[in-house]
């Protein structure tokens, strides 16, 4: 039977990046464009957490890993790269 210490860790660390997430709302004055990018940043980074423990992707062979983790990353490319270009159609 496999330890539950790896999986309590990465719980843990869900928890700390979810409260991470919730922090970076309330603070005052950030602006929207920074704000949305750690947001996304974080979402990111719990997602490859889940990817890897919970699917047990981090066990598997590096050419299934890839085959998983590029189309995994492929639409946060595609989203950081439409909040740049908004932020460039707001600039004077």
């Amino acid at each position: 039977m496999a330890s539950r210490k790896p999986y309590l860790r990465v719980f843990l660390a869900l928890v700390v990046l979810t409260v991470a997430e919730i922090s970076v709302v309330y603070v005052p004055a950030v602006p929207r464009g920074p704000l949305i990018s750690a947001l996304v940043l974080l979402a990111i980074a719990k997602a490859s957490l889940v990817l890897l423990f919970f699917m047990h992707l981090a066990r598997e062979k590096r050419a299934l890993q890839l085959t998983v983790i590029i189309p995994f990353l492929l639409p946060a490319v595609f989203a950081m790269a439409l909040i740049g270009e908004a932020a460039w159609r707001l600039l004077p």
